[in-house]
């Protein structure tokens, strides 16, 4: 067969979709702004700096901030992100929905971990965008902390790798980018205008928030921030982020690129908007995203809402309070039991009381805000699902349910449960982005639950890209074994040359491929030789299988041009092998860079599983045993040789012939043994038995003992104090020393240096975690004094150039170190002495310098003023100088005082000090004739103390402040540094043993000076190695020295050769037969698996306790929901007495009309049910309850305003508007105020003036509309309040209904009512022409009876009336109404009747007449509140009511057609409109009719 490295390979490139620009991934995205940008997005920005202290802007913290105006357009924010941030669409974006003034503290700190562990977990494993509000508190600080620890993690592995040679510095690192962007408003930021007036980078100080203050500060651990600016509302705010998150559903930047999957089997999936044939990449059109609720407030349920609205998916955080409880329990509530009854019955009630608990300052005054609350809670319940899709997940927090840890499972499950089947285009671009998250989520449970099984009819294949991603992420083997068990990928398909190689040079951890096979097994430098290049791969001779050959000694194992022809369709034999040479070669490389359960799934997929299983035995088997170094790797290679396959502990090669068995029969060709009776291997055998028995010869017993760590550690010990005394011999030496011993030390310090290099060069190459920079310092030191003393003391010897005390001093400096090394050398193995050495050091190098620095300032300060105040006459010399500091230093030890009293034979000269005196006794300096005299009064004083009181101060001073405060200073110093070091001194400590006995295991056998012997073996072995490799090589030749030796093995080589070569492939009755053997061993362990999770079989029980108790917990709903039916039955009664009470009241009579109208019973037909002219049941409200100063919290009116429509069209315009839709329509932002404002400004009804009367210009017209009340309380004209919403409030109580029904105006609506009455007389003949009445008269009263009229709308019986609607008066529109209703005319009444032209209008259907008998009485009976059914909470009936009455009799029944319909009597069978009949009661009474 002809070599690799000869053949043409076939051009295999990687692929470019996937090939994006590299970048440094794992720290915080706060990417450097692009300023060329910033200008032309017209916004303003920059990055904001948090430091500890203004003062020292000491940095704590960055990130990149913009400043946005309210009306500013999600699109420009978007791209303002792209090109000035540079962000890219991320993988999926969390929004987390929380609240600073809702906040409830966790009280449950294990909670707190667990929900950062997740949210970290889970931003670890994806590009993922996490969007709060930025505010320093709350949920949102919880979740900063997160990353904040996250960052200073992320910092120690980064600084570790940067230490070690071996790390590729354009590796990309495997964690990606966090990027955390708060949605703030600028204006409640307490350093605002700091931001504004901000040029460059701002600083900022985070000094906690005020208890008192509204401003608010940012958190300081987010990586974006952007800051709406004139928002002072947090609604707006909120409005504005979901417009950003709606924007954040497309792409922002360069979206996803994603390889057309073309060979669906299924072509349901190719239906829809399919991709072009020619198109090959798929662009993503939409970004995933996830809303998490976590307690939160009223804004933040309205979050949620527009969130389901839109199709995103949210998860609530059950049990972590308010809003997210709230949504919770009606969810639950409503998917248990749906129906309506249980809904109004009991779920609203329920809410309004968690409502009025949870937010008790935001609903206690304001019902309607309330009820808006609940509703929209329902709405997000009820919108949870859609069809088959679910867009609402519910994640418990509490008791053993909670699994925040998991918080990537319920994202990622809420995320897939909102999808629907999609196909074509939308299908290709979901099922990889979807899988792709669950790839870095590892949640292979979720991608074959709910990604396979919604396809699980088409047979779909995976790209390239996302099996590369399963192949090299860590833990994703159970991905891989998905993707093979449903024939996802095809592996000959995938792998060629170039894919190997990039397998090599992409692994996650690097650090066993780099150490153990670079760096042991093919002896390569692997901080130059990784990322390695084609030629490991490309060959028969390529270095991957020159390192297979050295840990399995078979040959040719990889074939990289055989992987590149039959990846491109270009098979060497036929498809079926080339896969299952493909798979062969995953193993290899998986064993080899030492990923034992991928190797495991790869391996039970091969054509020879047993063989497989023995080959990556005997990889694993001998990496551990030659060229592992790390004994805890070793530890874990040698386990998984010893769970793969029998391990063979033989030091030497195995050969050929039996390493040719263990080849794949693939490669084989032929089944062929080799007899195993040869003397070699028998002794192997044997030796192998035996310790496997741990029966290890004598000899072997003392070789293991003296090369303990332990062994070395106490000989070296005992050899060094031999050496130390010797030494210190050496030192005591009198006079020049003696030159036998001297060379006796210096021979010792030689060896004793040699051994200190041999060592680091051998833990350099084994041991990189181990810091060496103090050894080879110490190597220097030692190289010093070795030349030191060779010059100082032997060369003197023979060349006398030094005196011998100068050789005395450097030989006592050298001595002090080599004692003093033994505490950092052999003391550190103590227990008790060790800890206790490494707070000595942290001590001296802390406090000890630091103690230094102070006392060195105050020891020459005092030391200089002592010394010139004691002896003002000493002479300006070295002497002096010396003098004062040794002086200032030794008095730490002991006191000296003698001179301060002076000495009295020379005290005497001091008696003139004055400054002439001075000048003579200096003339050195002032005067060059000085007297002889003068010169020996000098020299006098040069060595006299002075005595003052002075220098008794300066002295007294300086003591105390050395003796008493620095001296106790120290003490403290070094007890605070004990204290705090304490906890921490075991464990330094012990890691430093780690290095001693490290240090112990790579010494020689035999110490110093005994080493010479080792180093004369380790000469001798060399010499003997160099003459053997001379051997071989004269062997090879053609004419060497071993002609038959070479011939023999030459033959030997080309028969093995042939039988190793492929012939055929291997039979597939042998393929089945391994296929049932490995799914017979798969079965055996899935029964031992089975015997291990025994225990599991007690939760089964507690699951089916659990499901008992899920069937109580649906009696208990049950017998709720009976409880709820006759709670309401309860409520009906009740209703049913009060209203028969009241009529009781109303049939025994009240003797006051005004009376009766100013109690709360006259409030009865304003509480009946249906509404007029609808099938809308009122809020029953009970007698108690009708005041609006009673409390009533389970009070939910039902809303409803009658639209402007429905009026007859002549009055349409002035009609109000439905001012609850209009502010409904502003807060959903459906409609902005000013769109709002530009709908409705042709109404002058769109701002209405509350308790006044105004003239209004309508349609070119003026209107005068009169909005102030006619009631009167206490003789005094009620002023009506108004809601929250800036609605009146009937000031007469609740009505169980709220909006402006079916009335005209909000507030008061006023009319006139008229009874127009006479006496009712007996029937007459029309024969009868007497001008005598007769009137019926019962009990002595005469009988009264009216005109009425009948509603249209409601058939009813009414008074005649007119109401107050602006473009006629009121009494015009009752002679209107009554020419129309009654007389069945043509309205002829002006339009600006008064009270007067009312009564001259009635009063001309009297009979004429003079006698006092006749004519027509007027007068106005009542004027008020009317009890009316229409009435509402913000909208009801005023009327004047007017009697007018026929004395003599009337002529209207000339006139009045049907005048039988239209006069009835007045009493109490004639049923009237609302309380009419009490008006007409009340006119009855008055006249002293019979009622």
């Amino acid at each position: 067969m002809a070599s690799d490295d000869n053949l043409d390979y076939p051009e295999v490139a990687i692929d470019p979709v996937y090939a994006t620009v590299t970048s440094n991934v794992s720290g915080f995205s706060t990417d450097s702004l692009d300023p060329s940008w910033m200008e032309d997005m017209g916004f303003s920005g920059g990055v904001i700096q948090f430091v500890y202290d203004e003062a020292s802007v000491q940095k704590a913290n960055a990130g990149l901030y913009v400043s946005v105006p309210e009306a500013a357009d999600a699109d420009d924010v978007a791209t303002y992100m792209a090109k000035v941030w540079k962000k890219r669409t991320p993988n999926i974006i969390l929004s987390l929905i929380t609240s600073n003034r809702h906040y409830k503290h966790w009280k449950d700190q294990d909670l707190v971990h667990d929900f950062q562990t997740g949210i970290i977990t889970a931003a670890n494993t994806t590009e993922m965008w996490i969007l709060t509000n930025g505010f320093d508190g709350g949920i949102t600080k919880i979740l900063g902390d997160a990353f904040k620890e996250e960052k200073q993690r992320r910092k120690i592995p980064s600084l570790t790798k940067m230490s070690m040679k071996f790390v590729n510095n354009q590796k990309q690192e495997s964690l990606p980018k966090l990027t955390v962007i708060g949605v703030v408003p600028k204006c409640l930021l307490s350093y605002n205008s700091k931001i504004d007036s901000a040029e460059g980078p701002v600083n900022i100080q985070n000094k906690g928030q005020k208890p008192l203050s509204d401003k608010q500060e940012l958190n300081s651990d987010h990586t974006h921030y952007i800051m709406l600016e004139g928002v002072t509302d947090l609604r707006e705010l909120e409005n504005f982020r979901i417009k950003l998150e709606e924007r954040f559903l497309t792409p922002v930047g360069r979206p996803k690129r994603y390889r057309k999957i073309t060979n669906l089997s299924d072509s349901v999936l190719n239906v829809g908007e399919s991709v072009p044939d020619d198109l090959q990449i798929i662009s993503s059109t939409c970004t995933p995203m996830v809303g998490l609720l976590v307690q939160g407030g009223p804004l933040e349920m309205d979050h949620v809402a527009e969130l389901l609205k839109r199709n995103v998916p949210v998860v609530v955080m059950k049990g972590t309070g308010l809003a997210a409880d709230l949504i919770s329990f009606a969810y639950l509530e409503i998917q248990e039991r749906p129906h309506a009854e249980h809904i109004e019955s009991y779920i609203k009630p329920e809410l309004i009381k968690k409502l009025m608990k949870y937010f008790p300052a935001e609903f206690k005054e304001d019902e309607i805000a309330r009820n808006r609350c609940r509703d929209k809670i329902l709405e997000c319940a009820q919108n949870a699902h859609q069809g088959e899709q679910k867009f609402l997940t519910i994640l418990p927090t509490g008791g053993a349910s909670s699994d925040l840890k998991n918080l990537d499972k319920y994202l990622l499950l809420a995320l897939f449960e909102s999808q629907a089947l999609k196909r074509g285009r939308k299908f290709q671009e979901q099922f990889q982005c979807d899988l792709k998250l669950t790839l870095d989520w590892n949640r292979c449970d979720l991608a074959v639950s709910q990604i396979f099984q919604k396809y699980d009819w088409a047979r779909i294949k995976i790209t390239h890209e996302l099996f590369d991603r399963a192949l090299l992420k860590k833990g994703r083997e159970d991905f891989v074994d998905l993707f093979l068990s449903r024939d996802a990928i095809q592996v000959h398909k995938y792998l060629n040359h170039r894919k190997l190689l990039y397998l090599f040079n992409n692994l996650e951890n690097e650090e066993f491929f780099l150490t153990v096979c670079l760096d042991g097994v093919l002896a390569k430098a692997s901080y130059s030789a990784y990322p390695v290049d084609k030629d490991f791969v490309i060959g028969d001779d390529c270095e991957f299988n020159r390192l297979l050959y050295r840990v399995t000694y078979l040959q040719h194992l990889v074939s990289s041009y055989e992987l590149s022809m039959n990846s491109v369709g270009s098979y060497i034999t036929d498809q079926e092998v080339a896969e299952r040479r493909a798979l062969n070669t995953l193993v290899f490389w998986a064993a080899i860079t030492f990923n034992a359960e991928l190797t495991k799934v790869l391996w039970k997929r091969t054509e020879d599983p047993m063989v497989m299983a023995l080959i990556v035995s005997m990889i694993w088997n001998n990496l551990s045993k030659n060229w592992c170094r790390d004994l805890d790797t070793k530890r874990k290679v040698r386990e998984s040789a010893m769970s793969s396959g029998p391990n063979d502990d033989s030091d030497d090669e195995m050969p050929p012939d039996e390493a040719a068995m263990l080849q794949p029969s693939s490669l084989q060709g032929e089944k062929w043994q080799q007899k195993r009776h040869s003397v070699k291997y028998q002794m192997r055998k044997m030796l192998s038995y035996g310790r496997q028995n741990l029966n290890v010869p004598v000899h072997m017993q003392f070789y293991y003992l003296y090369s303990a760590p332990i062994t070395k550690f106490w000989i070296s010990q005992l050899f060094y104090i031999l050496y130390l005394t010797i030494f210190s011999l050496a030192v005591l030496f009198p006079s020049c020393g003696n030159l036998h011993m001297d060379f006796v030390v210096f021979g010792w310090t030689s060896l004793i240096w040699v051994e200190l290099v041999r060592g680091v060069l051998a833990k350099k190459k084994k041991y990189l975690e181990i810091n060496l920079f103090w050894t080879k310092i110490e190597i220097g030191l030692i190289g010093i004094f070795l030349i030191t003393f060779c010059l100082v003391r032997i060369v003197p010897h023979f060349v006398s150039y030094i005196d011998y005390m100068t050789t005395k001093f450097v030989m006592s400096l050298g001595l002090l170190y080599f004692y003093y090394r033994t505490l950092q050398v052999f003391l550190p193995i103590s227990p008790v002495l060790g800890p206790m050495l490494i707070n000595i050091r942290r001590m001296i190098k802390k406090d000890f310098l630091t103690w230094m620095r102070m006392f060195v300032i105050i020891m020459v300060s005092g030391g200089v003023t002592i010394h010139a105040v004691l002896y003002p006459n000493y002479p300006f010399t070295m002497q002096g100088i010396k003098k004062a500091l040794i002086r200032a230093f030794f008095a730490m030890f002991f006191t000296q005082i003698d001179d301060l009293e002076g000495n009295d034979s020379c005290s005497d000269l001091y008696k003139n000090t004055s400054l002439s005196h001075c000048r003579a006794i200096s003339p050195d300096i002032f005067s060059k004739n000085a007297s002889s005299t003068t010169r020996d009064d000098v020299r006098s004083l040069d060595f006299c103390p002075y005595s003052s009181m002075g220098g008794y101060l300066v002295v007294m001073q300086y003591f105390v402040i050395t003796k008493l405060v620095m001296i106790t200073l120290l003490y403290a110093l070094f007890s605070a540094t004990t204290a705090k070091v304490r906890g921490e001194s075991e464990e330094i400590w012990k890691f430093q043993k780690y290095s001693l006995i490290v240090d112990f295991e790579e010494r020689l056998r035999l110490p110093p000076p005994l080493s010479f012997f080792s180093y004369l073996c380790m000469v001798a072995m060399g010499l003997y190695h160099c003459v053997h490799r001379c051997c071989n090589l004269c062997c090879r030749r053609p004419r060497g020295c071993c002609r038959c030796t070479c011939k023999k093995k030459k033959s030997h080589t080309e028969k093995d050769s042939s039988k190793l070569r492929v012939l055929k492939v291997r039979r597939t009755e042998d393929y089945n037969y391994w296929r049932s053997s490995i799914k017979d061993l798969m079965d055996m362990e899935e029964q031992e698996k089975a015997a291990l999770e025994r225990p599991k079989t007690q939760s089964k029980n507690i699951g089916v306790l659990m499901a008992q108790m899920d069937k109580q917990k649906h009696f208990n709903g049950k017998l709720t929901e009976q409880m709820a039916r006759m709670e309401r039955n309860i409520t009906t009664c009740n209703l049913a007495l009060e209203q028969i009470k009241h009529l009781l009241d109303k049939q025994q009579g009240q003797k006051n009309l005004t009376v009766a109208m100013k109690k709360a019973v006259a409030h009865v037909s304003s509480r009946q049910s249906p509404y007029p002219g609808t099938k809308i049941q009122r809020f029953p409200v009970f007698d108690k309850y009708v005041s609006w100063d009673v409390p009533y919290l389970g009070y939910d009116p039902v809303v409803y305003t009658c639209p402007i429509e429905e009026f007859v069209e002549a009055i349409q315009s002035l009609v109000d508007p439905d001012l609850l839709q209009i502010s409904r329509t502003a807060e959903e932002k459906i409609l902005s105020r000013e769109d709002i404002r530009a709908q409705y400004q042709h109404s002058a009804l769109y701002s209405p003036m509350w308790n006044v009367a105004a003239t209004l210009k309508i349609n070119n017209a003026l209107v005068e509309i009169n909005r102030a009340s006619w009631i009167t309380q206490n003789s005094t004209a009620c002023r009506y309040s108004v809601d929250k919403t800036n609605l009146p409030i009937n000031p007469m109580g609740r009505t169980g209904i709220r909006g402006r029904g079916k009335l005209w105006r909000w507030g008061p609506n006023h009319s006139v009512l008229v009874v127009l009455s006479r006496w009712k007389e007996k029937y007459k003949p029309k024969s009868d022409e007497s001008s005598d009445r007769d009137y019926i008269v019962i009990e002595g009263k005469r009988v009264l009876e009216m005109i009425i009229i009948q509603r249209l709308d409601t058939g009813e019986f009414t008074l005649p009336g007119g109401n107050d609607y602006g473009n006629m008066s009121m009494y015009s529109a009752l002679c209107k109404r009554f020419q129309q209703f009654v007389l069945d005319q043509e309205t002829t009444a002006k339009e600006n009747m008064t009270e007067q032209d009312m009564i001259s209008f009635f009063s001309k259907y009297s009979v004429p007449g003079s006698s006092p008998n006749t004519g027509l009485t007027s007068g106005v009976i009542y004027k008020g509140y009317i009890d009316d059914p229409s009435n509402t909470d913000n909208a009801w009936r005023e009327a004047e009511v007017w009697n007018l009455h026929y004395r003599g009799g009337s002529i209207l029944d000339d006139i009045v057609k049907e005048k039988e319909k239209k006069w009835k009597e007045a009493s109490s069978y004639t049923k009237l409109y609302g309380n009419q009949d009490m008006i007409v009661k009340e006119a009855a009474l008055l006249h002293g009719a019979y009622y």
